[in-house]
């Protein structure tokens, strides 16, 4: 009799392990491609925008759900301002975002891998040309609010930077003739002026400031290995099939 009590204590201690150990066995073996990221963009045409469908679309936007889709993730991909953005990254709301690095960005986002290179320009209307930061002393240069081109610029008090709300008023203004030059990236100036109808040649030569990539930046809060592996390789098959480029085409090519 006692032979057989220890045989069911044994069985129901054996069974209580099973319901213990089971789940956890389960929540191990689940693949990475099972997880859901989230992804914030940032809200600047061309670079993430809603149509007049209410459709989410943009170079940044297509990009970063092509390389999650490739690296078989299911996503959610969110188009917000680019304050929305950084606060996301930090607290881990969103797991990546493909945008510029910064100093205060690197404290609380991994910066994996550049993913497409943009060049940022000075240009005015025809007839204007500006060999450097020194020919702008003086002038009205309009730059969107919040947004960071380059580190002279910013720093040199002797240019008289308007602030706008985006490329659409930067690009208005300039025409207007109430400022001198804008500061743009170059992808998003020509985007712009095809989206306004207005031709190429209305504008002078631009001045390049610098050319800056566009990071995939992942969550230190989010932080897991295996997904950001999966990540890169997906964001550099896409760049060696030139996907990039292709995207970057359909938004700014006539």
């Amino acid at each position: 009799m006692q032979m057989i009590n220890r045989l069911y204590s044994g069985l129901n201690v054996a069974i209580f392990f099973l319901i213990i150990m089971l789940p956890m066995f389960f929540l191990s073996s689940v693949p990475v491609s099972a997880e859901s990221l989230k992804i914030a963009t940032i809200q600047l045409k061309p670079f993430g925008f809603f149509d007049k469908d209410k459709n989410s679309k943009g170079i940044l936007y297509d990009l970063s759900s092509r390389i999650a889709k490739d690296a078989g993730f299911s996503y959610e991909n969110r188009i917000v301002p680019y304050a929305r953005v950084m606060k996301e990254l930090a607290d881990g709301t969103s797991d990546f975002s493909l945008v510029y690095t910064n100093d205060t960005l690197e404290k609380y986002a991994l910066q994996v891998m550049p993913v497409m290179t943009f060049e940022n320009i000075i240009i005015g209307l025809k007839g204007t040309k500006f060999d450097s930061l020194n020919a702008l002393h003086g002038k009205k240069i309009a730059v969107v609010r919040g947004a960071k081109y380059d580190n002279a610029f910013s720093a040199d008090k002797a240019i008289v930077k308007i602030k706008t709300y985006d490329y659409q008023q930067a690009v208005k203004i300039l025409v207007r003739k109430r400022v001198d030059a804008i500061i743009i990236a170059r992808t998003g100036f020509y985007f712009m002026i095809k989206q306004m109808g207005i031709p190429r040649d209305k504008f002078g030569v631009p001045l390049v400031v610098n050319t800056k990539d566009s990071y995939l930046h992942f969550s230190k809060k989010k932080a897991d290995g295996k997904i950001i592996s999966a990540l890169k390789a997906s964001a550099e098959k896409i760049k060696q099939n030139n996907i990039v480029q292709k995207i970057r085409d359909m938004y700014i090519m006539p």
